[in-house]
């Protein structure tokens, strides 16, 4: 099994004042699990979840990590991260 999730951070301000920490928060904007077989490419496509689909309508461009690993059992083996950028439809 192979898991795909994507994540993306934001920077907030904890306070109102001029001299407030930036604070960043990740927030998992898609998670998918898919079975690949060995030796072979496979394309994954997922959906946004209901936190990614507000970000995406605010901000209309949405840069995410993309993080692939490997489920064996319990444990999770890191495969792959890669940075994009997703825009949100034309109307």
């Amino acid at each position: 099994m192979t898991k795909v999730v994507l994540t993306t951070a934001q920077n907030a301000r904890s306070g109102q004042r001029a001299h407030a920490k930036t604070v960043s928060r990740v927030t998992t904007v898609s998670t998918r699990t898919v079975r690949i077989v060995a030796g072979k490419t496979n394309t994954v496509t997922t959906a946004l979840n209901p936190a990614g689909r507000k970000l995406i309508a605010t901000f209309k461009r949405l840069r995410v990590k993309l993080t692939l690993s490997l489920v064996v059992g319990r444990a999770h083996i890191l495969v792959a991260t890669r940075t994009l950028t997703i825009t949100a439809n034309p109307k």
